[in-house]
């Protein structure tokens, strides 16, 4: 009952830490699609050459 009580004094309290947290992880995730697209030309200029 105690660990409860803790988790949700946490997530009162970091409401602004988590709203940080979810920007970067939108960037990462954005920075991660641009990989995936340069990865896939990559790939499709490979099997061109």
């Amino acid at each position: 009952m105690a660990q409860r009580v803790r988790i949700l004094k946490q997530s009162k309290a970091s409401l602004t830490h988590i709203a940080r947290e979810l920007a970067r992880l939108l960037d990462a995730i954005e920075e991660l699609e641009e990989l995936r697209e340069r990865v896939r030309l990559a790939e499709a200029a490979r099997v061109l050459h």
